[in-house]
């Protein structure tokens, strides 16, 4: 289901805050909306903003709330193309000291002045680590609720410092200068979290689900949040369902994206499979587990627990098992029928009817597996649509006037590497930054070393069009028009994927409308 899938491909298809209220608390409010819910994170009370019009601290956080000065507002508005992201690096930098639990919180800790006047004292180097963390977290947080990546920071401080007329040294904080540094450094590191959130994107839209799941675990060594943890369960799932045999599983759950395609073109060994198969699904239970650690009330991750249990309790079943298997899978079948009936009951406290359809689902198919053969199962609704055709085009598709052969052709060599490990392998990830205006490239290498997938990227902003005069805000009719059916969608939240692979192009759409493209070899 689309919703199951979020914020995996948010931002894909994420496009810039329209607010129709041109107040600037209401602008305000909006993005510190959508970081909030890009956090996901259940276990706090989530902060409230204040927008106020006194000028002291730029932004902080004091208890549960975020203040947001008006002067801080407008110096973000002053930066041109670049005043939404700054808006929202400085509110995602209040949101992680918020939930990081940081002792001084503040985008500019050294700006908060004593009643007489005086700059409190502070650990200097405690209050660079937080900075540092804030801004590495924020910068994430911001790139996750759809918002440009900007190294904007050193300009933001820049700002700051000027319109509230403070020294560049102040005693007991570190000076303009170190902290413009470790802005650039954090900026640096950032990118490498952006790589691997953007070719997990990408190799979850191509169906290369074990190699996306190890992309994501490594997200989660630094940014948890019960969507990312449930999404990340969502790919091992993915990964695990070619492995069963042909004919075992007749019954699509809710978290499948095509189950029927995928079983008629299992060739894999079964001893092999078995094994590899009950890890990934082992994995998925425990990334479910912790998205409900986040958020006890989650209902789409208890739809998928419940999936992922009755699917290892037929796994365990598959193979004539001796009786003590046998108890075991049936206890995991007794399991994921009392998460799927929590699941319902959350679900309709909440109001969210498709969620208690899917958890319906789970449910017949329970009934079914424990011998009621008169049970009717109700029907799924598949994230992917398969179309049976696409239609091959001889033009070549390009950005910024080179073809993605010629891109590969021209790449710089030696560039640094993100190492993505997972299960003992080994994989890359490579960003050669911004190849033309808008333009971003990524190089994923496999586990073998040898096997490299480029993607190369038409980002939000760009003016170019493709081939067959498709560009930003076009529509969906306008795509199908020029190119026909797609190989298959992906939906996702507000939007969905068109994805070409004879062509080796994709579509981000939102709200119907292109957002982005890229190419793939």
């Amino acid at each position: 289901m689309y919703h199951l899938l979020y914020p995996i491909l948010l931002l894909c298809l994420a496009a810039p805050l329209r607010a129709t209220d041109t107040s600037k608390q209401a602008v305000a409010q909006a993005v510190f909306d959508r970081l909030v819910a890009a956090r996901g994170d259940g276990r706090m009370a989530p902060p409230t903003l204040e927008f106020v019009q006194r000028k002291r601290s730029a932004a902080r956080c004091e208890g549960s709330t975020v203040l947001l000065e008006e002067a801080a507002y407008d110096i973000c508005t002053s930066l041109g193309q670049d005043a939404e992201a700054a808006l929202a690096g400085i509110l995602a930098h209040e949101l992680v000291h918020y939930y990081q639990g940081h002792t001084r919180r503040g985008v500019a800790a050294a700006l908060v002045r004593s009643p007489d006047g005086e700059a409190e004292q502070y650990s200097s180097s405690l209050l660079l680590y937080n900075e540092a963390e804030a801004d590495y977290l924020g910068g994430f947080l911001a790139h996750l609720a759809g918002f440009p990546t900007v190294n904007v920071m050193p300009r933001v401080l820049d700002s700051i410092y000027r319109i509230y007329d403070l020294p560049t040294e102040l005693s007991g904080y570190p000076t303009l200068s170190e902290r413009k540094r470790v802005a650039e450094q954090t900026f640096l590191r950032l990118n490498e979290l952006v790589s691997v959130f953007d070719m997990g994107n990408a190799l979850t839209a191509l169906e290369r689900y074990a190699e996306a799941a190890a992309y994501y675990d490594f997200l989660l060594t630094d940014f948890q949040s019960r969507e990312v943890y449930n999404n990340t369960g969502v790919l091992y799932l993915m990964a695990a369902l070619p492995l069963f045999q042909p004919g075992t599983l007749r019954y699509d759950y809710p978290i499948l994206l095509d189950l029927r395609s995928r079983l008629r073109t299992q060739s894999r060994s079964t001893t092999v499979d078995t094994e590899t198969r009950d890890f990934y699904l082992r994995e998925a239970i425990g990334h479910f587990q912790r998205a409900m650690l986040l958020d006890a009330d989650y209902a789409p991750a208890l739809v998928n627990l419940a999936s992922a249990q009755a699917l290892l309790g037929q796994s365990l079943l598959e193979n004539d098992p001796n009786e003590e298997v046998r108890a075991v899978a049936d206890d995991k079948l007794l399991e994921a029928g009392i998460h799927a009936r929590e699941a319902a009951r959350l679900a309709r406290r909440l109001g969210e009817q498709r969620t208690v359809a899917d958890a319906l689902t789970v449910l017949g198919i329970l009934t079914v597996l424990n011998g009621d053969t008169t049970a009717v199962v109700p029907a799924g609704q598949a994230t992917v649509d398969r179309s049976p055709t696409e239609e091959s085009f001889t033009m070549t598709e390009q950005l910024a006037g080179l073809s993605i052969v010629d891109i590969a052709g021209e790449l710089p060599p030696d560039l640094p590497e993100t190492v993505v490990a997972s299960g003992g392998q080994r994989m890359t990830v490579t960003n050669f930054g911004d190849f033309a205006p808008y333009v971003t490239i990524l190089r994923h290498t496999d586990a073998t070393g040898q096997g490299q997938l480029l993607i190369c990227r038409a980002e939000p902003g760009y003016t170019g069009r493709t081939a067959m005069e498709i560009g930003r805000d076009d529509t969906r009719v306008d795509v199908l028009r020029e190119y026909g059916p797609p190989g298959y969608t992906l939906a996702t939240v507000g939007g969905e994927l068109l994805v070409y692979p004879k062509s080796q192009l994709v579509f981000s759409l939102r709200d119907g409308r292109v957002t982005s493209w890229w190419l793939y070899q």
